[in-house]
């Protein structure tokens, strides 16, 4: 089985973590998949900056090689979590359309976050020297801009970080969600 976790910025990824953790999945990180280019913060250690990718030739080239790398993953973990904001429709729909030669089902699981832990999110990023609060919010608001929408209503989960069943939570909406297929 793989899980799809698609959303806008707000933890998105830790859910997909604990998620994996929770149904001993293997969790695959794309970001670990994007570009990343290095700077010095004011403390003077260097970070690296992720590259978002930006338009849908760049989308398509991420999920292309993280797809590369299915039919070993498949090979080597039966159950997989994964996640990204899949917020354009045609690179979203490649990745399903592909995955699925790798993995049964694919089940792709929209997750909505507050505002409030978006921003609480950007601001713990904003600490680490990831991204400041400011790019993160204009990005959040390009993506939800450029949104294209599903030619069907997906499972939606909202989740709220203080919520601290929101991992069984989505973990029981799956498992009813594949009895049901």
């Amino acid at each position: 089985m793989l899980v799809v976790l698609g959303g806008f910025v707000g933890g998105r990824a830790l859910l997909a973590r604990k998620l994996a953790e929770e149904l001993h999945f293997y969790y695959c990180d794309i970001n670990a998949y994007k570009m990343h280019t290095h700077d010095i913060g004011r403390d003077g250690h260097v970070r690296s900056k992720t590259q978002e990718p930006q338009g849908d030739e760049a989308r398509l080239f991420l999920y292309r090689r993280v797809i590369g790398d299915f039919q070993l993953l498949a090979k080597m973990h039966t159950d997989v979590v994964v996640d990204s904001s899949f917020h354009r429709a045609g690179p979203r729909e490649y990745f399903l359309r592909e995955a699925e030669k790798y993995f049964k089902p694919v089940v792709f699981v929209w997750v909505e976050a507050s505002e409030d832990d978006s921003l609480g999110f950007l601001r713990r990023m904003e600490k680490k020297g990831v991204i400041d609060v400011k790019e993160g919010l204009a990005r959040r608001e390009q993506a939800k801009e450029n949104f294209q929408p599903f030619p069907e209503p997906p499972l939606t989960f909202v989740h709220s970080i203080a919520d601290t069943d929101s991992v069984g939570r989505l973990s029981s909406l799956i498992r009813e969600y594949t009895e049901m297929k």
